[in-house]
C-alpha cells in the first residue's frame, strides 16, 4: 500500500486497499511491450497499488497506562509482561510498535483466537486488538475455523512502513502467518507490499513440507514510470518438488496437493535487473518487486 506524505496525495489505509485488478490497471501503461501478460503485473513502484493483504488491523484500546503503551493502545515496551517478544512467541500474543522509517510500525506474535464471521474471519488477539478479514482476496482464501466458539492459533502479524523520500510518500509491507501451534502446520501465510524479498527456501518446505523451483516464465521492460528508475522485470512460476511435480504459474490463483496438505495458493514472483536511474529526478518513487504471496490450507 503506497501512504503519501505529501498534500497534492491521497493516504490510502487497509480499508480501501486495491485488489490485485486495480494494481494491474495502474502499471501496465509502464510496460512498454515485453512478453508478460497484463493480469500478471503487479506494482512498478512504490507509489503503486500493492498486491492485497486482505485484512485490516485494529489496534486495542488504550488500557489507561495498566502496561506500558504507546498511547495506540500497542505496549511500547516488549520486556513488559509476556509477549511474542519476550517469550518466543509461545505465550498469549500481545501487540507491540515497532520502528519503521515513517509511521510506526506494528508486531503481533504468540497465540491468538482465530474466529469465524459472517463477513470473514477475524483474528482477536489477548490485548484486544484484531485482525479482521476485508474481503479484497477471495473467499477461497480464507483460513478455516474448526471450533463453533474459535480455535486458539499461533499468529505472527507485522506491519512496518518505509519512507521513500520527504515528497515521494512511503510504502507499507504487511506478513502474518497463522499455525495450529507454535512449530505447527501453517494454516495461512500472507504477504503484501510495494517492496517484499521473495520467500526463502526454508519458508516454502516449512509452508508445504517440499521445496519449490522457479522458473523463468517472461519478462518485460519497463517504460518510464512515476519512479525515478526503468528496469526489467522477470517473473516466476514455481515447480513444487512433489510426486508428480507441480506448477504454480506466476500470479495465478492453483490448488496444489503436497506433503503438508492441500493448498490454495497465489505466488506473484519477481526480480528486477538492468535498472537505471534518472539523473535528474530526486523526489521520485523508488523501484518496486511483485512478490506478492498467498496460501491457505484446505480444511480437511
Amino acid at each position: 500500500m503506497f501512504v503519501a506524505c505529501s498534500s497534492s496525495k491521497q493516504v490510502s489505509t487497509d480499508a480501501g486497499r486495491d485488489t490485485e485488478t486495480d494494481a494491474v490497471a495502474v502499471d501496465t501503461a509502464a510496460a512498454d511491450g515485453g512478453s508478460c501478460p497484463a493480469a500478471s503485473i503487479g506494482p512498478l513502484s512504490t507509489a503503486s497499488a500493492s498486491r492485497a493483504f486482505g485484512w485490516l488491523f485494529t489496534a486495542a484500546a488504550s488500557d489507561a497506562g495498566a502496561t506500558a503503551d504507546a498511547g495506540n493502545g500497542m505496549r511500547a515496551d516488549a520486556a513488559t509482561g509476556t509477549d511474542g517478544a519476550a517469550d518466543g512467541g509461545v505465550g498469549p500474543a500481545l501487540c507491540e510498535v515497532v520502528p519503521s522509517t515513517g509511521f510506526p510500525g506494528v508486531s503481533c506474535r504468540g497465540m491468538a483466537s482465530l474466529r469465524s464471521g459472517s463477513a470473514g474471519p477475524t483474528v482477536v488477539f489477548d490485548d484486544g486488538s484484531k485482525l479482521t478479514w476485508n474481503g479484497t482476496l477471495p473467499a477461497l482464501s480464507m483460513p478455516f475455523v474448526r471450533q463453533a466458539d474459535g480455535d486458539r492459533v499461533w499468529v505472527d502479524f507485522e506491519r512496518r512502513t518505509t519512507v521513500v523520500c520527504p515528497v515521494c510518500g512511503a510504502y507499507e509491507t504487511n506478513s502474518f502467518e497463522l499455525r495450529d501451534s507454535a512449530g505447527g502446520a501453517v494454516r495461512f501465510y500472507d504477504q503484501a507490499g510495494e517492496v517484499l524479498p521473495n520467500l526463502t527456501d526454508a519458508q516454502v518446505v516449512q509452508i508445504f513440507g517440499v521445496s519449490a523451483t522457479p522458473v523463468q516464465n517472461c519478462s518485460f521492460h519497463t517504460a518510464a514510470t512515476s519512479g525515478c528508475a526503468t528496469f526489467v522485470r522477470t517473473e516466476f512460476d514455481h515447480t513444487l518438488a512433489t510426486t508428480p511435480t507441480q506448477t504454480i504459474p506466476d500470479a495465478t490463483w492453483t490448488e496444489i496437493d503436497s506433503p503438508s496438505g492441500k493448498y490454495q495458493v497465489f505466488w506473484a514472483s519477481s526480480s528486477e535487473t538492468d535498472v537505471h536511474f534518472d539523473p535528474n529526478c530526486l523526489d521520485g518513487a523508488g523501484v518496486a518487486t511483485d512478490n506478492g504471496f498467498v496460501a491457505t490450507l484446505v480444511a480437511p
